[in-house]
């Protein structure tokens, strides 16, 4: 390719070239996918208020939370008293032993900390309004971030033809709706937003699909007109496009509610994705993705500033939803976790493994939880002395299937009713996935695993 037609490519986000300088080749290609796409940032909602949530007992919110790369979760949520993760993780520990947050009053059989980054989180941890998720893994137990991120956002089995929507999406195609949500306002969606003013760029897979859907940028708030500027363009569109003007109406008034300070910062895209799911007639479920977590070196000081990010972000979305936070779940996912070993003294970084940790926050939980089996390092020790490790990496076994976890989401946090037809419609594959009972504070009554 040459230079000449390098000079005409699309931008790509500064964050994502940073991020692109430390990941593996795959991820830095997945990265420039994503930047060119338009999906580097942006808040991606739900068009639609799912009358089941109008009718639930606090009307009911959900953001979903992509961490793209393969989060290490063995350096946010710390087995210290482990004498294997001791082991093989002794300088990764050296450092944080001293600061780590120890996380209190949950069902854990050995005890963990949070990374001291995490402040916010083991604050609502030990709060009672946030958990951990255990040696959890989608279906599909592979190395590639293309696929396994597929995987978790298509929401199908590995045995199963691939598909092109999201499960999220298929649930939201399901639910009666009720009205349309009026601050993402009349026909506005997706590519016939004007860019200036509305982040556009195709949904991420997992809201992919037939099931309307809104998106949503702090970082076109930098880019916006001087107010002069857009009333004029108000006025021209009103006296000679009624369809434009009614598009960049919308798109301003969302804009407005969103609200806070003009920036490209993942932190303000929190805030205001909770200010936008805060009012009456805002979405009620939300998906924002947070890059840079495939950390092949340097990995304690690439992953600091990305934990503290992630942390401070939650926190920025639980002041801007405000009351609603009762009602509210976080989820925090990722294609797969790493392996325990170091991948040596000087990369100091950990290689693609399979399963990792899910977090969870919000008022909507029943308790501060370890949800699933820790970790089993002492097995995956044993089965790396053996021979036995898938493709001789020694990493964490999966326990949990991310499909039981978002199978609780779905008919416990979010009450939907369960029909084994619709089941198959979002899970493909899935029927024998049972769900993670008792994380919500409300349970469903009809779910097939009761």
């Amino acid at each position: 390719m040459s230079d000449h037609h390098h000079d005409h490519e699309d931008k790509v986000d500064p964050r994502l070239a940073a991020a692109a300088n430390e990941g593996c080749e795959e991820s830095r290609l997945l990265l420039s996918r994503r930047s060119v796409m338009g999906l580097s940032a942006g808040f991606f909602a739900s068009a639609m208020i799912p009358r089941s949530a109008l009718a639930a007992a606090g009307d009911r919110r959900l953001l979903v939370v992509i961490l793209r790369g393969g989060m290490d979760g063995l350096q946010l949520i710390i087995p210290y008293q482990n004498s294997i993760y001791r082991q093989f993780r002794r300088d990764f520990y050296a450092q944080l032993a001293s600061t780590k947050i120890p996380l209190r009053g949950s069902t854990a059989s050995e005890p963990f900390a949070a990374h001291p980054k995490l402040l916010n989180f083991a604050r609502l941890f030990n709060a009672g309004e946030a958990s951990v998720v255990h040696a959890i893994a989608p279906p599909l137990r592979k190395r590639s971030h293309f696929q396994c991120q597929y995987n978790l956002e298509s929401g199908g089995d590995e045995s199963n033809p691939p598909l092109s929507s999201g499960w999220l999406n298929r649930m939201l195609m399901r639910m009666q709706s009720a009205d349309k949500i009026s601050t993402f306002g009349g026909e506005l969606a997706g590519d016939a937003c004007l860019r200036g003013m509305l982040a556009v760029g195709r949904p991420p897979l997992i809201l992919t699909g037939g099931a309307e859907v809104r998106t949503w940028s702090n970082g076109a708030r930098a880019a916006r007109l001087p107010d002069s500027a857009t009333t004029a363009l108000l006025k021209h569109y009103r006296d000679n496009d009624g369809e434009m003007y009614k598009r960049l109406s919308n798109a301003i008034a969302v804009d407005n509610a969103a609200g806070g300070a003009a920036g490209t910062n993942v932190e303000a895209e929190f805030g205001g994705a909770g200010r936008l799911m805060a009012k009456d007639d805002g979405p009620r479920i939300g998906v924002i993705s947070i890059d840079k977590w495939d950390n092949h070196s340097n990995l304690p000081h690439a992953i600091s500033g990305n934990i503290e990010l992630l942390d401070k972000s939650i926190e920025a979305f639980r002041v801007a939803i405000g009351s609603q936070w009762a009602n509210t779940c976080v989820v925090c996912v990722s294609e797969f976790g790493r392996t325990v070993e170091i991948n040596g003294s000087v990369s100091k970084g950990t290689e693609h493994g399979r399963a990792g940790v899910a977090l969870l926050a919000g008022g909507a939980l029943s308790a501060n939880r370890f949800i699933g089996a820790p970790p089993n390092l002492q097995k995956s020790y044993d089965n790396r002395t053996s021979g036995g490790l898938m493709d001789g990496r020694f990493d964490i076994e999966p326990r949990l299937d991310t499909r039981a976890l978002f199978t609780s989401v779905i008919y416990d946090h979010l009450d939907v009713d369960y029909t084994p037809d619709y089941d198959a419609f979002i899970f493909p594959g899935g029927s024998e996935v049972k769900p993670l009972k008792g994380i919500f504070k409300t349970t469903s009554s009809t779910y097939k695993n009761t």
